[in-house]
């Protein structure tokens, strides 16, 4: 059984909660909401938490970042690698944030920055974040944002079914195209990079491909419908970069329908990019919630499908490593699924029953990291 605990004190101020993600090194935890604000917790103060709710050290928040116009839909923590920012976040109003921490900088100290990027609320923040820049050119509201390390990008997705890449170093926008499936409801980037993988609200998923050319020149444009490919020009020592539709699965053409509950439906990739793990789904026959498992290439379910929740399921994230019990050759994932009905669930990726299953909120549960 998962050690759970459930500090009280991670609110947006009773707004809903959105979007989570947690740093590499486990330091860090990072919400965003519909108070248009983005948190930062100290996960060792959340931690300590006893089970009447006092900290027995530290200081749970140590900042919120108010510069969002609309509620955070999407937030994430940078590769750890990547040292020009920390945490991106996307919102209702249509702009990607990339926060960095001043470093040396606590509460109480003079602020070196501009006054607008420079984040505090009612004095509670013990640590100082800085906008280093911002993204526009969405057309629609922003609902997920992932990293494809390999080819060093930032890749967001919208409501208005586009999908856009930015360079990680230039922050320009280097590619641009229009699934055409309906509003994206949840976007995730393959671990190998090769594919980026959207689910839309009409229950089709879209596979686009990444591919590096060894050009070095050209220009960027749009691609209309998710068929014609973007090339993109990403500067003198910089490869181009090719993105086009590779498939359309229709996952409402078999047994399965969509849900409708959310307005976002995380979807996440096994760690070797092996599978795809599919939220948002029922059995459409007997109307049961399920999770759908896409195999890599073939795109096909193969009958690999996790039951478990009594209301659909929302968010699915994996562990980044594979754990087995003691022949390597014979490795697993650990992977969590949440659902509207308030439950998490806790899965091996070589079984098709949940390890463990507990009711957390209420309300659905939207993300998970």
């Amino acid at each position: 059984m998962p050690f759970i605990c459930k500090p009280g004190m991670v609110t947006h101020d009773h707004h809903p909660i959105y979007c989570v993600d947690v740093s590499a090194d486990g330091t860090r935890l990072v919400t965003g909401g519909g108070d248009n604000k983005v948190r930062v917790w100290a996960t060792s103060s959340l931690l300590s938490v006893t089970p009447t709710q006092q900290v027995l050290a530290g200081t749970p928040l140590l900042a919120t970042l108010a510069e969002h116009h609309g509620s955070v839909n999407c937030v994430k923590f940078a590769p750890e690698p990547w040292s020009t920012f920390a945490v991106v976040s996307g919102s209702d109003d249509r702009t990607l944030l990339l926060w960095s921490l001043v470093r040396g900088a606590r509460k109480g100290t003079q602020a070196t920055a501009s006054a607008s990027s420079i984040v505090f609320s009612g004095g509670a923040s013990v640590e100082k974040w800085t906008v280093v820049h911002r993204l526009e050119g969405h057309t629609g509201d922003i609902s997920a944002v992932d990293f494809c390390v390999q080819s060093h990008l930032i890749v967001s997705a919208s409501f208005a079914q586009e999908v856009i890449l930015w360079d990680a170093d230039s922050f320009r926008r280097v590619g641009r195209i229009t699934v055409g499936t309906g509003p994206l409801m949840g976007m995730a980037v393959d671990p190998v990079g090769k594919y980026i993988a959207c689910m839309s609200q009409s229950g089709v998923v879209s596979l686009l491909t990444l591919t590096e050319s060894a050009t070095r020149t050209g220009s960027s444009h749009d691609a209309k419908g998710g068929v014609s490919s973007v090339l993109t020009a990403r500067g003198a020592n910089r490869p181009r970069i090719f993105l086009h539709s590779t498939a359309k699965v229709s996952l409402t053409d078999s047994t399965l329908a969509r849900s409708t509950c959310s307005f976002f439906t995380r979807i996440a990739w096994h760690p070797s990019g092996e599978t795809l793990a599919v939220t948002g789904l029922k059995q459409d026959n007997i109307n049961v919630p399920v999770c759908a498992l896409l195999a890599r290439d073939t795109w096909s379910l193969n009958g690999d499908r996790l039951y478990g929740h009594t209301k659909p399921t929302l968010a699915c994230s994996f562990h980044a490593r594979l754990f087995h019990t003691g022949d390597p050759t014979k490795s697993h994932s650990v992977f969590a699924l949440t659902g509207a009905d308030g439950n998490l669930s806790v899965w091996r990726s070589d079984e098709r029953r949940p390890r463990a299953i507990t009711s957390l909120f209420e309300q659905g549960v939207l993300d998970a990291a």
